[in-house]
């Protein structure tokens, strides 16, 4: 054996590589969670995410073509699709933004942690730095729920 996986409370149902190199797998469980890992070390593999599915038991997560791009089909039916590349997340969800969030939300949503806006003097994609428009038009993402 090269290293094991801890982390899920119920039945794994499903175990892929997300991109060719494979170092970081992905796990689906019955306990309502995918989780991501880096498995670089195999003899010491990080859990480096997880995404807590609120629709129950996950039957797999299956990598798509895109980087850092998964999929995820649960037992109520539903299938979700998921980008787990930040660099990526953060640029497109800075374009999808309206204002910047605000001290106060920032509190709520991340007690404990230093006012640091991330969308802050960022150009959005679809948008000059001026702020307005421009011909091409912004992309919708969606990452899960």
């Amino acid at each position: 054996m090269l290293g094991r996986l801890k982390g899920h409370t119920s039945v794994v149902s499903g175990v892929n590589f997300l991109g060719p190199d494979g170092r970081t797998a992905i796990t689906a469980s019955r306990d309502g969670t995918v989780r991501i890992w880096n498995t670089t070390d195999p003899a010491h593999p990080v859990e480096r995410d997880t995404l807590p599915l609120s629709s129950g038991g996950v039957f797999s997560a299956l990598p798509l073509s895109a980087h850092g791009t998964i999929i995820t089909y649960s037992q109520d039916m539903t299938v979700d699709i998921w980008n787990t590349d930040l660099p990526w997340t953060l640029a497109h969800a800075c374009g999808q933004v309206r204002a910047p969030i605000s001290r106060a939300e920032w509190s709520r949503h991340f007690p404990g942690l230093d006012y640091r806006p991330p969308c802050t003097g960022r150009p959005r994609p679809g948008h000059s730095a001026a702020g307005r428009g421009t011909s091409g038009a912004g992309s919708s993402v969606h990452q899960g729920r």
